[in-house]
């Protein structure tokens, strides 16, 4: 897909090609793309790009276009952030826009999932004539972050992550073709499956039995729009008030191009969550690993 020649994107285009840009692109106008305005299709408070504060956008007649003003920014409080989500309109008084994050239970240290993950892309068929069908994925995670050991498959691929002398070393392999070639490369971290939470919201949550069933809501672009991507996203978390630790039971992905008509993807992914016992055997590798 292209990249869609924002002007923000034009501006840096320029640059790089050394040229001047003084009465090419108006400074409100690009900038407006970093404080919050570039995306948007109506006149009111969105919060800048890192959601660190917010500002009003006002139309520019001459520009065809949203911009700040230059005067009206709004930076939040230490320890708050804005609470809109990114290029939607804050529909609060403006006191009550900056909020202190939603923080979230940690996950357990040591947890065994599997998972069922179903993926569709429907795209311009100018882009590509080749059918699109849905593509089933499954998969297993188990980690134990006091050994140092993240384990994920992802149909016949596997991965092992743990710690060694030369730091931390991740292992692939066929599970299904054992004679494959078993790879061994240094990595900079252990990469433990904990899916970054930082801008999601509450949106629901339900009491069952001693549980709750929380789903926590992420959106980025405005709804409806007729010429702005859109991005949303659900975590459905099982949370266990007596370890106060939060586990998986669905995530749900939705993206919408409608600028470029009938550009869409999804992803959903059904989790199951496993009895621990003994995570000592979870980490064992296939002999042609070891030997390498």
């Amino acid at each position: 897909m292209c990249t869609k020649l924002t002007r923000i994107t034009f501006f840096l285009l320029l640059v790089k090609c050394g040229k001047s840009t003084a009465t090419v692109v108006d400074p409100d106008a690009w900038m407006a793309d970093l404080a919050g305005c570039g995306q948007i299709e109506a006149e009111g408070t969105y919060c800048n790009w890192d959601q660190t504060g917010h500002v009003d956008c006002i139309y520019h007649e001459k520009y065809w276009n949203f911009y700040s003003g230059g005067t009206n920014w709004t930076k939040c409080p230490e320890g708050t952030r804005c609470s809109c989500f990114k290029d939607n309109q804050c529909t609060m008084p403006k006191n009550e826009i900056c909020k202190p994050p939603e923080v979230l239970p940690p996950w357990p240290s040591v947890f065994h999932l599997s998972y069922v993950k179903l993926f569709a892309y429907d795209r311009d068929t100018w882009i590509d004539e080749e059918e699109d069908l849905p593509r089933v994925v499954v998969g297993v995670i188990k980690q134990d972050l006091k050994q140092n050991k993240v384990f994920h498959t992802e149909n016949d691929t596997a991965h092992l992550i743990q710690m060694e002398k030369d730091g931390f070393i991740m292992y692939t392999w066929n599970q299904v073709d054992l004679s494959a070639e078993c790879t061994r490369s240094k990595v900079k971290k252990l990469q433990p499956y904990m899916p970054e939470l930082a801008h999601y919201q509450l949106e629901k949550c339900i009491k069952t039995g001693n549980r709750e069933i929380r789903t926590y809501y992420f959106q980025n672009g405005p709804l409806n729009s007729w010429a702005y991507e859109l991005y949303r996203k659900w975590w459905k978390m099982v949370y266990d008030p007596a370890t106060h630790t939060i586990l998986p039971m669905t995530y749900t992905y939705r993206y919408e191009d409608v600028d470029m008509g009938d550009t869409s993807a999804a992803d959903d992914f059904e989790y199951k969550v496993h009895e621990v016992r003994n995570s000592k055997n979870w980490f064992n590798l296939p002999a042609h690993c070891s030997s390498i």
